[in-house]
């Protein structure tokens, strides 16, 4: 799988530059492995939030705050590394087309349950896990923020972001259709594995 650096050498690749980065942690010193540097997390967490992708999903149980407001009947903390919310389920709700209404300020969340289920996109670092869809899409928004110090063009910088956003509209497709059959093929973990039946207990800590 590809790491930090193959993924800068791929976003430099799309700007058809010859330069080879070696290390970003720290820059290896030429000019190109500073400019990755310098926009590498911002063009990871840019690419996480234009889609729910499937690696990077995680669902837990809130952590309840003490509630400064009276718009909403509840106020909690969203998990660190929080990129995007996703969906918000009722306690004891699994299915994700039952998602609830709710507004995020800041690291804070409110709705209406006391006890409410959050899935979010999280900020996963490890390369490793990305699927090549996410690769591609993220190498296109890395070398749209390093072709304007590097070409200078701003036709360039434009060019790429419309590449990853096309890219990343056929990744999501891809990575919608893999998890549904996954849903599909797999047990949910609420499920008796012997008669399939639903369990009647259910725990409200965190569950990936």
């Amino acid at each position: 799988m590809a790491s930090d650096v193959d993924i800068c050498n791929m976003a430099l690749a799309h700007l058809g530059e010859d330069g080879v980065v070696v290390s970003i942690t720290p820059p290896d010193g030429s000019a190109e492995a500073g400019h990755c540097a310098r926009f590498f997390g911002l063009a990871r967490t840019e690419a996480l939030e234009m889609h729910s992708w499937a690696f990077a999903t995680k669902r837990v149980a809130l952590a309840a705050l003490t509630n400064d407001g009276t718009a909403w009947g509840y106020k909690f903390a969203l998990p660190s590394g929080c990129v995007k919310v996703r969906k918000v389920l009722p306690y004891g709700v699994y299915d994700e087309t039952k998602s609830m209404e709710y507004v995020v300020e800041g690291q804070s969340l409110y709705c209406q349950d006391e006890a409410p289920t959050l899935i979010y996109t999280w900020s996963i670092t490890d390369t490793t896990k990305y699927t090549s869809g996410f690769l591609s899409c993220f190498s296109y928004l890395l070398g749209s923020y390093v072709a304007g110090p590097i070409t200078k063009k701003a036709a360039t910088v434009q060019a790429l972001r419309n590449m990853a956003v096309s890219v990343a509209a056929v990744a999501a497709a891809s990575d919608a259709n893999a998890s549904v059959s996954e849903t599909h093929s797999s047990p949910a973990p609420w499920v008796e594995a012997r008669g399939g039946e639903p369990t009647r207990r259910f725990s409200r800590e965190a569950y990936e």
